[in-house]
């Protein structure tokens, strides 16, 4: 997992979050100037195998690449 606690000291334009828990548990982050959440459904919950888990995490993959292409833009910048 990563640890936030490097960033502390760093500043950003935009700090995003891609999930509800990340959205509930880091309702603040220092150093950013403009805060965005967009929720995707939170994969790692899926059960099953990981071959199962493959095309879920793949689908929530190509959902933010897609927000990030299309939305994003104008919302941070």
């Amino acid at each position: 997992m990563l640890c936030l606690d490097q960033f502390l000291n760093q500043n950003f334009d935009c700090v995003i979050t891609v999930c509800d828990h990340a959205n509930e548990v880091c309702p603040f982050f220092p150093g950013g100037k403009k805060r965005i959440h967009k929720g995707f459904k939170d994969r790692a919950v899926v059960p099953g195998s990981d071959e199962t888990k493959k095309e879920p995490f793949r689908r929530v993959r190509d959902q933010i690449r897609t927000w990030l292409q299309n939305d994003l833009p104008h919302l941070c910048f």
